[in-house]
């Protein structure tokens, strides 16, 4: 493969010179791809990767120096090296955690192109040769990705770089070296995805520090450098590397750790004033200006606030330049992301959730406990110096807390009710209580360009136990029935009228609710929310939907009114999904008490037509990625001549 050819158009791409890049690259970076395989090159040749390893050795040793190994050493509490060397030990026993279940690979080296949940092998075949429409329908390739994401490297990295047993370095490269020979260049799953190819090289970039002292490590620098530039060719070639949504940021902090690495090559030297360009416009576009984010999902949110974290950490130790501007929007960010976690750091659940942290090692990478990326977020947003860069990589990679760190302890507990218009995202919050609430719907581009129904849905909590839930996703490729399914208002604590959906295509599109916010106050003892949708303008009798959201904070009481405005008979549905952790209890009436491990809420419907009804009914419920438990939800239908209205009141005990 002519790689100086190719990487002569990545410039012209980048930069501007060229046409936008075709989804998966043009005809002639797949021809050469394809030319290169057939000549047994499934790598960049010898040529190229001599003129960046020249790069590379001169660059190399300050780039290591300047992540503080020795600090993180001093740091890191004696009493806590038993999770890092257990976790390492695992990794190099081939026992791996996928989706809070371990997996035990029997094999000697880990099939990068099997599903071990699912027991079925991924095709291994050309990128854009359809290979979505050649996976079984059974298997998932989020399976596989979350294995390639190299979280292990961390494991490994940090156990060599406590201990310096170099068997812990041996199992780094010896994974590496894995990786590469089972999947050629653009072939399979797991150069799919851009964002995958992006965050696989930043997670090797970022451990390469730690393991530099391995007497291992200049004689497989090659190796890393042949990885790395295959990563950067194919990020340049092909549209799907994450440019689109906010995913975009993985692909921004590998060209910028890839230009430290490599500086002093001129083209670096281009992504690196690009990259710190790039980054900011992105932040610009992504993020409006209240704080929340163009995706209203749970997904971007927690993946943005791990990306910025990353990015000012790493513009913290590469001295890049400050920016006023920037800096204010993430810091709003930081507002809102903190008014998302609540007292108990749980992030709201809405939408596409995260399968598993963006950096990570093994032991936090199910971990989306926010305080773990807020409090380092935090200190960076409000602190000049570099004194505790290696405090913020510890706590933002591992899961050791430890005393003396010099960062914000981020406390939530007091967080007041507080509304962000531009997001759509509402918290009303007493001392025991939160209700989150979304008045738009939450939308993705990737992997599917969908909508999910959820416009006014809301989640509540009472005393840190969830009672009122959103259904989260379970899967986004494996049984595409239940992910409609569960991205449908029939799922969310809202309303359809007429069984039809409120988006005007079934949610395979823009949202066309346009949702209208009449009313927003908060005070200490009363917080009010009324909206208006237009969505259900467009049935034959046109109906004007309205709903409000009533906290008396004193009274320990939240009321919620839904009124239709129309002129014809009508059936209308409204949806409540309960926690499965919740008991339930018919309590006289229109009347059910939920009662959790420490606290109830009594849920009541008041209805003035008679011809209203409420059944519980069965439903189901997604904690987190590949995992499904039954639940109820409770379900109020209402058929009448419009006007109507109905109410129901939660009481919080």
């Amino acid at each position: 493969m002519d790689i100086s050819r190719s990487l002569a158009t990545v410039k012209l791409f980048e930069f501007g010179k060229k046409p936008a890049k075709p989804a998966f690259g043009s005809a002639f970076f797949r021809n050469e791809v394809k030319s290169a395989h057939t000549s047994g090159k499934h790598y960049p040749p010898d040529s190229i990767l001599k003129r960046y390893r020249k790069v590379l050795d001169k660059a190399l040793p300050e780039y290591l120096l300047s992540f503080p190994a020795q600090e993180i050493i001093s740091r890191f509490p004696r009493e806590d090296f038993r999770q890092i060397i257990e976790s390492a030990d695992k990794v190099l026993g081939n026992e791996l955690p996928l989706f809070r279940t371990s997996i035990k690979i029997s094999t000697p080296q880990i099939d990068w192109h099997y599903d071990y949940l699912n027991r079925i092998s991924y095709p291994l075949v050309y990128i854009w040769d359809n290979l979505p429409a050649q996976l079984s329908e059974a298997a998932d390739p989020v399976n596989g990705w979350d294995i390639a994401r190299f979280h292990q490297l961390y494991d490994l990295a940090l156990a060599y770089l406590l201990t310096s047993e170099e068997k812990y370095a041996g199992g780094y490269f010896s994974m590496v070296t894995s990786f590469m020979d089972s999947n050629p260049f653009c072939k399979g799953i797991n150069w799919y995805d851009g964002t995958e190819v992006c965050l696989r090289g930043v997670n090797l970039m970022l451990t390469l520090p730690w393991i530099s002292r391995s007497v291992h490590f200049g004689e497989n620098l090659d190796q890393i450098n042949t990885f790395l530039l295959s990563c950067l060719l194919y990020i340049q070639n092909i549209q799907r590397a994450g440019e689109n949504d906010y995913r975009a940021f993985a692909r921004h902090n590998f060209l910028l750790l890839f230009s430290r690495l490599y500086k002093g090559d001129s083209l670096a030297g281009e992504f690196f004033e690009q990259t710190v360009k790039r980054f900011r416009a992105e932040a610009e576009k992504q993020i409006l200006k209240d704080g929340s984010l163009r995706e209203s999902s749970t997904a971007p949110y927690w993946h943005l606030a791990e990306s910025v974290t990353l990015y000012l950490t790493l513009a913290n130790i590469f001295d890049l330049p400050a920016d006023a501007k920037t800096k204010k929007l993430f810091e709003k960010l930081l507002e809102v992301l903190t008014a998302a976690g609540g007292s108990e750091g749980k992030l709201f659940r809405s939408g596409k959730i995260p399968f598993s942290r963006f950096h990570s090692c093994l032991a936090a990478k199910y971990n989306f406990s926010l305080s773990k990326i807020l409090s380092p977020l935090s200190y960076l947003l409000h602190s000049s110096g570099k004194n505790e860069i290696g405090a913020i990589l510890l706590n933002f990679f591992t899961e050791v807390t430890f005393e003396g760190s010099g960062l914000p302890a981020n406390d939530a507990t007091h967080l007041s009710s507080a509304g962000y218009t531009e997001g759509g995202k509402y918290f009303l919050r007493s001392r025991d209580s939160e209700l989150y609430i979304s008045i738009r719907s939450s939308h993705s581009d990737l992997p599917l360009p969908v909508v999910f129904d959820d416009i006014f849905s809301y989640e509540l909590r009472n005393k840190g136990e969830s009672f009122i839930v959103n259904p989260g996703v379970c899967s986004y490729f494996k049984d595409l029935t239940l992910f409609d399914k569960m991205r449908s208002a029939w799922h969310h604590n809202t309303f359809l009228i007429d069984n039809t959906p409120s988006l005007s295509d079934g949610g395979t599109a823009v949202d066309l609710s346009k949702p209208k916010v009449v009313e927003w106050n908060t005070t200490d003892a009363q917080d009010n929310l009324v909206i208006l949708n237009h969505a259900y303008v467009r049935l034959p009798d046109p109906v004007i939907c309205k709903r409000g959201f009533f906290f008396d904070k004193n009274k320990n009481k939240i009321t919620i009114k839904d009124e239709f405005i129309g002129g014809a008979y009508h059936q209308i549905t409204s949806i409540i999904n309960i926690h499965p952790d919740i008991k339930i209890e018919k309590s006289g009436g229109n009347e059910y008490l939920l009662t959790g491990k420490s606290s109830a809420v009594k849920v009541k419907f008041v209805f003035p037509s008679e011809n209203a009804t409420v059944i519980l009914r069965e439903s189901f419920y997604s904690p987190e990625y590949n995992i499904l438990h039954n639940s109820s939800r409770l379900v109020l239908t209402l058929d009448d001549r419009l006007p109507a209205f109905y109410i129901i009141e939660y009481t919080l005990l």
